[in-house]
């Protein structure tokens, strides 16, 4: 009886020590995920708008809403012109514009560590509901006042500007 409320005793100071606080897995990876909300947490809230256009008959505009409660709107619109060739001369019609997408979610300045083993830079966006959400890796270059790049894994990066 005593070897068992020795070892009842043993079990209750060993829980008793245990922290209720979570311990990140990669120290690494949450050093550099605290010093990225560090240095651009505040710096990317706001609007922002990316405008681009590919071969002059392609245009993408990206509208990034991103709110100091971590909430996020995304509007993505697309258009599309035709090139004509008027005896050496280049013209084009005018654009079409499909409609516009949008969709709303959860933003995050996160650290994770490649493939290859390095630690790259990420803004995470979770698009859906509390049951099913995709969360989107985006690779996070840099942001100040006026301008943020972003980058689409295997897309060349993105300059958004504030608006």
């Amino acid at each position: 009886m005593r070897q068992i409320l020795f070892f009842i005793a043993a079990v209750l100071a060993f829980c008793a020590c245990s922290s209720d606080e979570p311990q990140p897995t990669d120290r690494e990876v949450y050093e550099a995920t605290q010093w990225l909300n560090e240095e651009y947490g505040q710096d990317v809230i706001g609007s922002w708008l990316m405008d681009s256009i590919q071969d002059g008959t392609f245009r993408e505009i990206v509208e990034l809403e991103l709110n100091a409660d971590h909430s996020f709107t995304r509007s993505i619109s697309y258009a599309t012109r035709e090139r004509i060739d008027n005896n050496g001369t280049t013209e084009y019609t005018e654009w079409t514009v499909e409609p516009q997408r949008s969709e709303d979610g959860i933003w995050q300045l996160r650290a994770r560590r490649d493939d290859d083993g390095t630690i790259g830079s990420y803004m995470t966006l979770g698009i859906g509901d509390k049951y099913n959400t995709v969360i989107q890796y985006v690779g996070f270059l840099s942001a100040d006042d006026t301008t943020m790049y972003i980058c689409p894994v295997l897309w060349t990066p993105m300059k958004f500007v504030r608006q």
